[in-house]
This record gives C-alpha cells, sequence and structure tokens, in this order.
C-alpha cells in the first residue's frame, strides 16, 4: 500500500513537469519497416483517412529530433 502510494506521488510529479514543457509530438509509438524492423514513431497527428492526413498542415519538427527522425505517413493497421 505504502509503495502504491509513492509510485502515484512520483506518476503526478512527472505529469506536472510533463504538462510544462509540452512536446512537439502526440505521442510516441512504432511501426514496421518495409524490411520486417520495428521503428520508434513521433506521431505529430493521427488519422484513419490518408489523404486526409496529407492535406492536414502539420507543423515541422525541429532539433534534435530531425536528426533522428525522418518525416513520413505511417499507415495504421
Amino acid at each position: 500500500m505504502a509503495a502504491q502510494r509513492t509510485i502515484r506521488r512520483i506518476y503526478l510529479r512527472f505529469l506536472t513537469l510533463w504538462e510544462k514543457f509540452p512536446l512537439p509530438f502526440k505521442y510516441l509509438g512504432n511501426g514496421w519497416e518495409p524490411d520486417g524492423s520495428v521503428a520508434l514513431v513521433l506521431v505529430l497527428e493521427d488519422e484513419y483517412d490518408r489523404e486526409g492526413l496529407e492535406k492536414t498542415d502539420i507543423p515541422p519538427l525541429t532539433a534534435p529530433y530531425t536528426k533522428i527522425f525522418t518525416p513520413g505517413i505511417w499507415v495504421r493497421i
């Protein structure tokens, strides 16, 4: 019980910090590369309609993200 309270306190502290320093993406995900390997994906926008997503104005990533990630649209399966 005491361990759960400690974990909850740490989690709430983390959320408080997270809200003060928003990140330029919605969430982290993963995707399959054409060669079958798994890649880490920064999701900037998500939508089931690919054509609609291609028309959506999405702000570009800035450094340091551009040094690691490449832009692209991943199809949700």
